[in-house]
């Protein structure tokens, strides 16, 4: 199964069961989160009468989806008889404490010692024993230790802006004309007292007009 955990159930025994059947008994469990998922005690591990001992595991899988839902784990326990098998009664775990504790993907165990099985009536009669263990999820456990010890954050995105055209975007294309202008040197006004005792050079300077030109015929015609 895709991004799941494995959950082991370890059933160890139980007391003071109520006897649902004439003849010997034997008992057995079936676990589940999910409802439509259950899963048997191992057919081949046999416990019989009010105070059975199994000492088995019943191995569930998680989605990380179940997980964050925080069910419940559900253990019932049956009475197999000659003729039918009946209900004894069952055990309901929060398991919203452990799967937070497992949630950065470590490992995880919880020991239940002589908890109370409800009968369909309500009524409480007998105590069952048994372990819980979340395995450790490797994929979790490893984004944990990329993350920054220093507090710094790990930046979600990075945006990159293309650099802008050097050309000019539309119909019309830049021209640029450069013409040189010569300027007297006695046009100036900042002269001061004894610069007239030199001759001055002619001052060339350089003038740029910007002009625009259709790229196209009917570019021009696009834009009337």
């Amino acid at each position: 199964m895709k991004d799941s955990r494995r959950l082991d159930v370890v059933l160890h025994s139980a007391t003071g069961l109520k006897k649902v059947s004439a003849s010997k008994m034997a008992v057995f469990a079936v676990a589940w989160i999910e409802p439509s998922v259950r899963v048997p005690s191992p057919s081949n591990v046999k416990a019989y009468g009010t105070n059975p001992v199994w000492n088995t595991t019943i191995s569930l899988s998680l989605e990380e989806r179940t997980m964050a839902q925080g069910m419940y784990l559900n253990i019932e326990l049956l009475g197999h008889g000659l003729v039918s098998t009946r209900r004894i009664g069952f055990v309901s775990v929060n398991m919203t404490d452990i799967f937070q504790k497992g949630s950065k993907g470590a490992a995880v165990h919880s020991h239940f010692q002589a908890h109370p099985v409800t009968r369909k009536s309500g009524r409480q009669q007998g105590l069952l024993t048994f372990d819980v263990h979340l395995h450790e999820c490797p994929n979790l456990l490893a984004v944990q230790e990329m993350i920054p010890k220093n507090g710094a954050s790990i930046p979600r995105s990075i945006t990159v802006v293309p650099p802008a055209s050097s050309s000019p975007q539309g119909p019309f294309d830049f021209q640029v004309q450069q013409s040189d202008e010569i300027v007297s040197p006695g046009s100036s006004t900042s002269s001061e007292d004894g610069d007239n005792d030199h001759p001055k050079e002619p001052v060339r300077t350089h003038t740029r007009v910007y002009s625009l030109r259709p790229k196209s015929f009917s570019s021009l015609l696009a834009c009337h």
